[in-house]
């Protein structure tokens, strides 16, 4: 249990370092892709059976996979958020009723929540699946999210404690495992949920139904 404890944050210290470097090497081009990788290495982490040395060579395979539906979806997200925090600031500018700048703020904040939990779930489902349709991939993302409240609030609630923790006790030492620990979360999270919608061959549905 130790071995495997140690293995595991030994696995998740290196992606996490891999992670940040590839954003710093790349200026921000590969974050989407890379995030993707993340969440696909972090979830090999739960196998038994995971190698060691076959991280860095997947990582890399994902990143090259994933990039485009990643990157594009990353496009239209920033583009979304800018679009909002742009509202934000210059709806009190306008002489707008009260009520209305009011619906306004919050319509805007509501789109970015939305969003921002929209590029998790395209990260992670990307990471993990592979989807022949980008519309495909953003119905499947948006349907998980909905479908499963408890757990997006949950997941949401979790994220924010974490995010909040490491900007008031910033930490070198927490930063070097803070991405990877909210990968491996969200995984823990909602692979129980994902897999149920998994079509499986015949062979392994047959498998389980004799074990």
């Amino acid at each position: 249990m130790i071995n495997r404890a140690l293995f595991v944050m030994g696995r998740l210290f290196i992606l996490n370092v891999i992670y940040i470097l590839t954003i710093a090497v790349s200026v921000g081009i590969l974050l989407a892709p890379a995030t993707s990788a993340l969440f696909c290495c972090t979830k090999d982490l739960l196998r038994k059976d995971a190698n060691e040395f076959t991280f860095f060579k997947k990582y890399i395979r994902i990143i090259k996979e994933k990039f485009r539906f990643s990157f594009i979806f990353s496009l239209i997200a920033a583009v979304i958020l800018y679009l909002c925090i742009v509202n934000l600031d210059n709806v009190m500018l306008m002489n707008y009723p009260l009520w209305l700048e009011k619906t306004i703020a919050v319509f805007q904040y509501i789109m970015i929540i939305e969003t921002s939990l929209m590029a998790i779930m395209v990260f992670f489902l990307n990471g993990l699946f592979v989807f022949q349709k980008f519309s495909d991939l953003l119905k499947m993302s948006f349907y998980i999210l909905h479908r499963h409240v408890l757990t997006t609030i949950i997941m949401t609630l979790s994220v924010v404690i974490l995010v909040y923790v490491f900007v008031i006790y910033l930490n070198g030492l927490f930063l070097l495992l803070f991405f990877s620990l909210i990968c491996l979360w969200i995984n823990l999270l909602y692979w129980p949920i994902v897999n149920k919608y998994i079509v499986k061959k015949e062979e392994e549905l047959e498998h389980e139904k004799e074990t």
